[in-house]
């Protein structure tokens, strides 16, 4: 093949010393860019088709790859192009990593039909799930690029964007989430540890990572407020699961406290989607009615040895965690049984070296617990993280869920997390009762707020303030430096007084924005019930001027004439 490309250049290079071909013409340097397009991937193949299976996981490592022996490469997944996989990093079902500048090290996984190459290091709990492209480099004839990044901590990539991150130096940790979008590319540089990015937004449809709001490394919240008859829906990204048995929807009288799900204790139950628990540490918040004290209320893993489990003992009621991995068991078991007769918020905590439970914010178990909830997902093993069932299906839950959420971290103070963020991928219900709940979030965050203005963080405003006067003032004299001092002093004293507010905000419970549906819900919903429409494309005409009442009286005799209503 490469002899055939050379040829084929040499040809045309001799067309355009002969001058029968114009030296700049496009037609020229287009062959010539798609020969040279064809000459680097014929090379790509030539030096990559050599390789062997590893001897973990029997997966294709190129010749001029590195793997770790204590790497995971899945039978089908590849590492190739001079990449290198250090640790226990783990590379399964049909991902591929390839460029000599790429590396996966410390805990971080790549799996599904994930790709990433380029300057790129995936460390950490990362990772880079599903159909999703990761890269560094931007290969275009007119303006090729390569940029450094990073993504570490317990960030998250998923479903099939194609994500160029081409800042420099630029890192995504902690509890950031990238799902839904097709395509993400951004110069931005910097740390960013917050956030979920579902949706295009920003310039050029790529999400702004400085926009990113603490949700305290929120992964999944499946909130049962909305009737379904087979999915498990998330509202936080696309943890998408499936309900099984058609369990029944309702909700605690006319006041809405408890919009929940019920399960028969028989045949219902909930089925969570691969890889929603595999991190390295984990908070798994669920709001529970227990009437009867029997049953599992979650086993997710890949297999009855490798999993872990929370259950309600039939001894008293009390609670149980139990994990098996490597042959070997660990547990951890509550001195005090669940009510009978009221809705109990349970908590499980697991940071790879101690466990916690709580019931109703009261610690009732604590002790070593030397288990990573990532260790069960290690290899290409069938993920199955069940809700209200056990993993053989011959244990069900009886009771009703308010909330299911997980977590990828565990927190030294829960309760400052306050309520999570607003739904992004349901519309939310709308009622009287959360209009006021909406509006009485809003009046003390107002109220907070102008208490932080009238204290410190208001003064460190204000020395903000002039700082920026001072700095303007010296644009035309400063001398050499003296602006970089300004700047410094500046940067410091807006990440200070930045850490002051969200703390402040977090400790009230006034974090983010408003998680309650009130106006903007309540103009959904009216607008549904209240316009009338004959098809889609009527209500997609319908959607703009008609509704919002701006439609001039021509325009409105037109319609008339022309479509009838």
């Amino acid at each position: 093949m490469l002899p055939r490309i050379a040829a084929s250049a040499t040809a045309i290079t001799d067309k355009i010393q002969a001058g029968t071909y114009n030296k700049d013409g496009w037609w020229e340097m287009r062959k010539m860019g798609i020969l040279n397009d064809m000459a680097r991937r014929a090379k790509f193949l030539q030096s990559n088709a050599k390789g062997h299976p590893h001897p973990n996981g029997g997966g294709f490592v190129a010749d001029g790859a590195r793997v770790a022996a204590t790497a995971y490469v899945g039978p089908d997944a590849m590492v190739l192009d001079g990449a290198r996989v250090d640790d226990h990093a783990c590379i399964k079902e049909f991902a591929v990593i390839l460029g000599p500048k790429t590396v996966i090290s410390g805990n971080a996984k790549v799996s599904g039909r994930a790709w990433v190459f380029g300057d790129i290091e995936v460390s950490g709990n990362a990772r880079i799930l599903e159909a999703a492209t990761v890269t560094t480099v931007k290969r275009a004839r007119s303006q090729p690029l390569e940029s450094k990044a990073k993504i570490t901590g317990s960030a998250v990539i998923k479903g099939d964007p194609n994500v160029w991150l081409c800042g420099n130096d630029l890192t995504l940790t902690g509890g950031v989430v990238v799902d839904h979008t097709t395509d993400v590319e951004t110069g931005e540089s910097g740390v960013f540890e917050h956030g979920r990015f579902c949706d295009p937004s920003g310039r050029w449809g790529s999400p702004y990572f400085g926009a990113g709001s603490d949700d305290g490394a929120l992964y999944a919240n499946w909130q049962f407020n909305q009737p379904k008859d087979v999915l498990l829906e998330d509202s936080y990204v696309n943890n998408n699961g499936i309900l099984y048995g058609k369990p029944e929807f309702a909700d605690d009288g006319e006041d809405e406290e408890h919009q929940h799900i019920v399960f028969n204790g028989k045949d219902q139950y909930a089925e969570a989607p691969p890889s929603v628990a595999d991190f390295g540490q984990l908070t798994i918040d669920m709001l529970a009615k227990c009437p009867e004290l029997d049953g599992p209320l979650f086993d997710f893993g890949t297999g009855s040895d490798e999993c872990f489990y929370l259950e309600i003992t039939d001894e008293g009621g009390n609670l149980a965690l139990v994990a098996h991995h490597a042959g070997e068991i660990a547990t951890l078991n509550t001195s005090e049984p669940v009510s009978t007769d009221a809705w109990c918020r349970i908590r499980v905590e697991m940071d790879g070296s101690e466990a916690a439970i709580y019931v109703n914010g009261k610690l009732l178990a604590k002790d070593t617990f030397a288990f990573s909830p990532r260790a069960v997902f290690a290899s290409d093993r069938p993920e199955g993280n069940f809700i209200a069932c056990s993993r053989g299906k011959g244990d069900f839950f009886k009771g009703k869920m308010d909330h299911f959420r997980i977590y990828r971290a565990v927190h030294k103070d829960f309760n400052a997390l306050g309520p999570p963020p607003y739904a992004q991928t349901q519309v939310q219900e709308w009622s009287a009762k959360w209009q006021a709940r909406a509006d009485d979030w809003d009046a003390r965050r107002k109220a907070k707020e102008a208490e932080l203005n009238a204290g410190e963080y208001g003064k460190m405003q204000q020395e903000l303030k002039q700082l920026r006067e001072q700095k303007s003032a010296l644009q035309k004299t400063a001398k050499p430096g003296e602006l970089a001092t300004f700047d410094a002093r500046i940067t410091k004293l807006q990440k200070e007084s930045q850490v002051l507010r969200d703390n402040a905000l977090k400790s009230a419970g006034l974090f983010g924005t408003n998680p309650y549906p009130g106006k903007n819900a309540a103009t959904i919903r009216e607008s549904q019930q209240n316009v009338k429409y004959h098809t889609a494309a009527d209500w997609d005409y319908r959607m703009g001027a008609e509704i919002d009442g701006t439609v001039p009286p021509k325009m409105k005799d037109w319609l008339l004439r022309f479509r009838g209503y």
